[in-house]
């Protein structure tokens, strides 16, 4: 038999033996990458427990890289999308005041007040005066505003707060220290304003005139009755400062500082000319 197969392949009638051992298919080129990947990653090193594979060193280090690279990619991008939110905050913004900017705008305000009034201590002294008449008190305001396009404003305002002490002297009329007076500050204002706004209309500076209605009182006796230098008149000025809650509505907060000249027998029961008042409230536009 071994004759005959070795006279077929003399003749050629055979192909003869590959000298190579048989091979399987061809891997896939995916296939090819993952065992490349696994030799990178991987090696077989031997230990006295045994045969180990372990990373190498430089294979470590380009695995760490990679995860920079992607934790910069990430980093990145949350600050981009900060900056796009702020610039888009910030377009909203502009188109919303460049709306309100172009037009006349017409707004009323509330606000609860707090007044502040030093008194006249030039009078003070027993038996004349134990002290004067000022401190502090509570009250209200109610104002109409016009604003135009060239960000100057107009502006009535009415406010009323009352203060009240208990003094002793002969000046609130008692021969000596008793028996004791109330006396009582009636001090409302109304005014005709002035003014300018900033550009984002957060900020307005006004200044004008006042004109008191409200008289102050001894144990609820008008003291001006007879008094013929009363005055009633008034100057000052302020700084309100909004912030906006709503498409309309703003929260206000401001202050009016007013000087009220006052007659001699007004100064000898101890009330001084000058007047702060300090407001919060809300501002609604009607346009």
């Amino acid at each position: 038999m071994r004759g005959e197969v070795t006279a077929l392949l003399h003749d050629g009638l055979l192909p003869p033996p590959s000298p190579y051992p048989k091979m399987g298919p061809m891997p896939s080129a995916e296939q090819r990458a993952a065992k490349l990947g696994a030799d990178l990653v991987t090696r077989d090193v031997a230990s006295p427990q045994g045969t180990e594979r372990v990373r190498p060193a430089s294979v470590v280090l380009v695995v760490r890289i990679v995860y920079a690279r992607r934790a910069m990619l990430v980093v990145r991008e949350s600050v981009l999308a900060v900056v796009a939110l702020v610039l888009m905050t910030r377009a909203a913004a502009a188109q919303g005041t460049a709306s309100v900017a172009d037009h006349t705008i017409v707004a009323v305000t509330g606000t609860g007040l707090l007044s502040i009034q030093p008194a006249d201590e030039s009078y003070v002294g027993l038996p004349y005066l134990d002290r004067g008449l000022g401190g502090y008190g509570f009250g209200g305001g109610a104002a109409i505003s016009v604003i135009n396009h060239r960000r100057f404003m107009v502006a009535a305002e009415f406010s009323t707060t009352s203060i009240s002490a208990t003094q002793r002297g002969r000046l609130v009329g008692g021969r000596d220290i008793n028996p004791p007076a109330e006396g009582r500050l009636h001090d409302t204002l109304i005014a005709a304003l002035v003014g300018v706004v900033s550009e984002s209309r957060r900020f307005q500076a006004q200044g004008g005139l006042g004109w008191f209605i409200g008289n102050p009182t001894l144990n609820g006796e008008d003291v001006t009755t007879y008094d013929s230098e009363h005055r009633r008149g008034a100057v000052g000025g302020g700084l309100d400062v909004t912030k906006s809650i709503a498409s309309r509505a703003e929260i206000i907060a401001g202050g009016r500082y007013w000087f009220a000249p006052r007659s001699t027998h007004l100064e000898q029961i101890g009330v001084g000319p000058h007047i702060i008042r300090i407001g919060f409230g809300i501002r609604v536009r009607l346009r």
